[in-house]
């Protein structure tokens, strides 16, 4: 595979590593590229193209959410470390920050090396941005979306919600909130159909709402997404 021209080129990679070593695996999750969760611990992992002041910055600020967190970074198979890798690795150390090095050859898929193990990790108290990721990774049933990605809608757990009151109210019609939480909608879905973020709904009496046709677009724009939030 060809070096790396884009933060989204280090996902696949990584998130099948820590797929593998037992982590459920979320990109994009209030931020963070990638949330892992494994045990009920949580592990956030900034993507970046090369070591600079920002994902280092990101990085701190992720410690407030997650139990361990990692800075990604892409090398070429043969090079052995980064410029100026031993001041990097002493400050990385002060900050507990650990580091993955995605080793990218030219004819063998890329490996993902822990350079660096993140600092004490023992157990603390979860914060309420770490509490809020969780919900939010929940909310989303499966991973949708591409760590380090931008432009484009990410599926968060509100989108996932909403497509599945969409798909329902496709199948019946008109629908209260009540006979949509009886159809397996989230206990929230009044709020999303009063709010209407999307445009999605139309309200045809009091507290009664059909599907509108941004709606329509929308059920066939994420059909995948819909094929795997309804599957029994």
């Amino acid at each position: 595979m060809s070096y790396p021209v884009h933060e989204t080129d280090l996902y696949p990679p990584l998130a099948g590593h820590l797929e593998a070593l037992g982590y459920a695996v979320h990109a994009e999750v209030r931020g963070t590229d990638i949330a892992a969760l494994r045990d009920g611990r949580l592990t956030a992992v900034e993507m970046k193209l090369r070591f600079n002041l920002d994902v280092v910055l990101q990085a701190v600020n992720r410690q407030a959410a997650a139990d361990e967190v990692y800075i990604a970074v892409p090398m070429r198979g043969t090079r052995r470390e980064p410029p100026r890798w031993r001041a990097v690795r002493a400050l990385l150390v002060r900050l507990g920050i650990g580091v993955f090095f995605v080793r990218f050859h030219r004819l063998l898929p890329p490996v993902v090396e822990t350079a660096l193990p993140p600092g004490n990790a023992a157990a603390r108290k979860r914060t309420a941005a770490g509490k809020a990721m969780l919900r939010e990774m929940e909310g989303r049933k499966k991973n949708f979306n591409t760590g380090g990605s931008s432009g484009r809608p990410l599926v968060t757990a509100y989108r996932t919600e909403a497509l599945l009151i969409a798909h329902l109210l496709a199948q019946a019609g008109v629908l209260s909130p009540a006979e949509l939480r009886a159809r397996g909608a989230c206990k929230s879905c009044g709020p999303v159909l009063l709010k209407n973020y999307y445009g999605w709904f139309e309200r045809v009496a009091r507290g009664r709402y059909r599907l509108a046709a941004e709606g329509e677009k929308a059920l066939r724009d994420y059909a995948e997404v819909i094929a795997a939030i309804t599957l029994r």
